[in-house]
């Protein structure tokens, strides 16, 4: 309910009492995310994997290596989670935003799979919208 730090309070007491729960570690990498506690949700994400191997786990890896600048090896885990569910919108969706000015194109690819799985998915098209304008690629009727 927005209090992140007693969200990770009750999620280290949940993991006292069951380390090897395999919901917890994923919940308390978004929960240090949010706190910008980065260098730990690295180490919970990694954690996270072992337990199990999921694509969002690769995801949320991606945005803690994006939060940190570090854009090759967050396109490495967006890509990671996209072989591991190509219908998996969020990790192209951040892919396309780290593309947008250096492979456009390959931006609006991953822009038009995702409406290929999902055409009423509209955080897809405010990113092609955004992948036009960076172009100035304006559609018209």
């Amino acid at each position: 309910m927005g209090d992140h730090k007693e969200s990770l309070s009750l999620l280290n007491h949940a993991l006292d009492l069951d380390v090897r729960n395999p919901k917890i570690q994923p919940a308390r990498v978004i929960t240090l995310i949010d706190l910008g506690m980065y260098d730990q949700a690295l180490v919970a994400s990694d954690t996270a994997i072992i337990l199990k191997d999921t694509p969002m786990d690769y995801y949320w890896r991606g945005i803690i290596y994006k939060n940190l600048h570090n854009e090759p090896l967050a396109k490495k885990e967006f890509e990671k989670a996209i072989s591991k569910d190509k219908k998996l919108a969020e990790p192209r969706l951040e892919l396309a935003q780290l593309l947008m000015d250096s492979d456009p194109q390959e931006a609006m690819k991953q822009c038009n799979e995702v409406l290929k799985y999902n055409d009423r998915n509209t955080d897809a098209y405010l990113v092609r919208s955004r992948v036009y304008m960076k172009n100035l690629d304006y559609q018209t009727r």
